[in-house]
């Protein structure tokens, strides 16, 4: 096998892991009724109590602006965040998690399916991983030229 061949079979497995896990997530989130980007947001508003502009979250979700703010919008919705005009720049939105949205992502990782997942994998299998998709995320999003901060360890 070429050096081409093994790195589309590893970009292969790779999506289709990634798109194994999703689903398994998604069959979990149902039962919340939360999408995978809504406990997105819900996580990276719990690390940041002054709440973030709707710009800093798309970048740390590595998504479109305008699809951030149609899921904002039903989160606001769903009582699980709030915006407000920002204390010091009154022309910026700040999004900040409400006790609802709190509660909920507590709930939500208690019964992570990702728990059993990863568990087939020793210490030592998943700091390698960890390490492997780190370089990966950070040459990808470097070509990107993407401008966020990496927050690896992101629990969605």
């Amino acid at each position: 096998m070429t050096k081409q061949q093994e790195q589309i079979k590893l970009w292969t497995t790779l999506v289709n892991t990634k798109d194994a896990i999703s689903k398994l997530r998604q069959r979990e989130l149902k039962q919340y009724h939360i999408s995978a980007e809504q406990t997105g947001v819900l996580s990276i508003l719990r690390r940041v109590p002054g709440g973030l502009t709707p710009a800093e979250i798309s970048r740390r979700l590595l998504r479109d602006p305008s699809s951030v703010t149609v899921i904002l919008n039903r989160m606001v919705a769903k009582g699980l965040i709030s915006k407000s005009k920002d204390k010091k720049k009154k022309n910026l939105i700040r999004v900040t998690l409400t006790k609802k949205g709190d509660d909920l992502y507590s709930q939500i990782l208690k019964r992570m399916c990702i728990y059993g997942l990863f568990a087939v994998l020793s210490d030592e299998q998943c700091q390698q991983l960890q390490a492997c998709l780190n370089t990966l995320l950070a040459e990808a999003t470097g070509r990107l030229k993407w401008p966020f901060e990496i927050t690896t360890g992101r629990t969605i």
